[in-house]
């Protein structure tokens, strides 16, 4: 049989993950979260996924591991840090709770 679009995208991102900058979100010994970043130059990357297990959404787990994602960016002199994410036009409530995330964590302008 073959593979959905979406299970060829997590097969990809379990690659991505072992070779890209991960950040790990951890409760006590449990894995509970990570942003994986791509750089796309010297100066931009991407949050190419982030996750947060569901008990946890709304606890600042996720917003914890991005702040640490964008401060590594800072110090290695990343300027620009972008997420691409389904517009409001897409039908789905996981997406829409995914934009309020990422509206409240603001701006990606760093200063040096």
């Amino acid at each position: 049989m073959a593979k959905s679009s979406i299970e060829k995208a997590i097969e990809q991102y379990g690659r991505d993950i072992d070779e890209l900058p991960t950040f790990l979100a951890r409760k006590d010994t449990d894995k509970v979260g990570f942003v994986t970043l791509k750089h796309h130059n010297e100066g931009a990357a991407e949050v190419l996924v982030m996750t947060v297990s569901p008990d946890l959404h709304r606890q600042g787990v996720g917003q914890h591991t991005l702040r640490r994602a964008e401060q590594w960016l800072n110090e290695s002199g990343t300027r620009y840090l972008q997420v691409k994410i389904l517009g409001p036009s897409h039908p789905d409530e996981n997406y829409a709770k995914t934009r309020e995330f990422y509206s409240a964590m603001g701006s990606g302008h760093w200063k040096s």
